[in-house]
């Protein structure tokens, strides 16, 4: 079988307290083009230079703000009027200014704004125009709105000692305009940015236990464990005309805890025109503490997939894992995806080998990855 393309990957990250810093390069080795000598358009990546930081508080100020950015240089063997090489910068900073209402209440509203610039080689739009380097700038604003109700319960039993539960009230409102534009080139999505007018509720709960455990020395330490997570919520369009359906689907996610070594989760969307469920998402895992684990989930999407994954992680040494995973399509009966793979992990290195079958092809990763700087493969 011939393989259509091969994927060279270079990475180097760098994570600090509030932010991240990530630089990549991609290079998808389109065989297929390369043997049969035509034309290959293949969109590369050559680099990404990422900067992001958490939300974080603007000097003593009651102002907090993220930032997203990223540079962006893409390459192309072969071009086309419309397919062209290029890069592009995009700076999203946002800015928040979290208030409290009376006891009760936690208000919170934002304003982004985004500036996007473009320099490309033989870009021409559809009104004819040449111009090697364009901008746009753009905003989003919203808002949310939320309250806290909690009660602690004394158990003092084997399960736990107190129980927390917390519920969370939540609604949110999101605008952002329209900012497709037909005199801009097309990379990835962010060059597309459609309008949205949504208001979203939400209703979130939580089951946190608390154990003392003692030390050594004979002191205590509290030990916290949130074992239940059920968030349920809902969108609405604001301006009908953009969706078919005013109200989106209304969305369960929820993750269970119970047990020492046992964990599952759970999304589910129903919609309420169609008054069925659309999309589930259910998932288990089962580990030890030495890191072997088996996971397993089904999803199931209507009139699009239904499948069923499976992998199994075997801790071999403390440094040296072995793992194998398969995926079924359950309409089919067809092979989504297999992977059996080996990963050697020390404290500064690492090494990855994964043999990958799939319905299209089938290939082999080789990853190399360093501890703080980044990992680099060929597949």
């Amino acid at each position: 079988m011939l393989f259509r393309s091969r994927t060279n990957s270079l990475n180097i990250n760098k994570y600090g307290t509030n932010y991240d810093f990530n630089v990549q390069a991609l290079w998808y080795d389109d065989v297929i083009a390369r043997q049969t000598d035509t034309d290959d358009t293949t969109l590369q990546t050559l680099p990404s230079i990422e900067f992001d930081t958490i939300k974080q508080q603007i000097g003593n100020s009651s102002f907090f703000y993220t930032l997203d950015s990223e540079f962006r240089s893409f390459y192309r063997q072969d071009t086309t009027d419309t397919l062209v090489n290029g890069q592009r910068a995009d700076l999203y900073p946002k800015l928040y200014l979290p208030v409290q209402l009376g006891k009760a209440f936690f208000f919170e509203p934002f304003i982004g704004t985004r500036g996007t610039a473009w320099h490309t080689d033989d870009f021409t739009d559809i009104h004819g125009e040449t111009d090697g380097f364009r901008t746009r700038a753009t905003y989003d604003i919203g808002a949310q709105l939320s309250t806290t109700v909690s009660q602690v319960f004394t158990l003092n039993n084997g399960f736990a000692d107190k129980l927390k539960h917390t519920i969370v009230p939540k609604l949110e409102y999101a605008y952002q305009p329209n900012e497709i534009k037909d005199d801009l080139p097309y990379f990835d999505t962010i060059d597309y940015i459609g309008k949205s007018n949504l208001v979203t509720w939400s209703l979130t709960n939580s089951l946190i236990s608390k154990n003392q455990t003692p030390n050594p020395d004979g002191t205590q330490t509290n030990r916290y464990k949130e074992f239940v997570w059920v968030k349920l919520y809902q969108s609405f369009n604001v301006e009908p005309e953009l969706e078919s359906n005013a109200w989106s689907d209304i969305n369960l996610e929820s993750e269970f805890n119970f047990l020492q070594y046992f964990s599952m989760t759970a999304k589910i969307g129903w919609s309420p025109y169609a008054n069925q469920i659309g999309k589930t998402q259910i998932g288990a895992n089962i580990y030890d503490h030495r890191g072997d684990s088996i996971t397993t989930s089904y999803q199931y999407s209507e009139d699009t997939f239904e499948t069923w994954y499976t992998r199994l992680n075997v801790r071999i040494t403390d440094s040296l894992m072995a793992y194998g995973s398969v995926e079924s399509n359950l309409k089919t009966n067809d092979l989504v995806e297999s992977k059996v793979g080996i990963t050697i992990t020390k404290a500064c290195w690492g090494l990855g080998l994964e043999f990958k079958d799939t319905s299209a092809d089938k290939s082999i990763t080789f990853l190399i990855s360093l501890n703080g700087i980044g990992g680099f493969g060929n597949q």
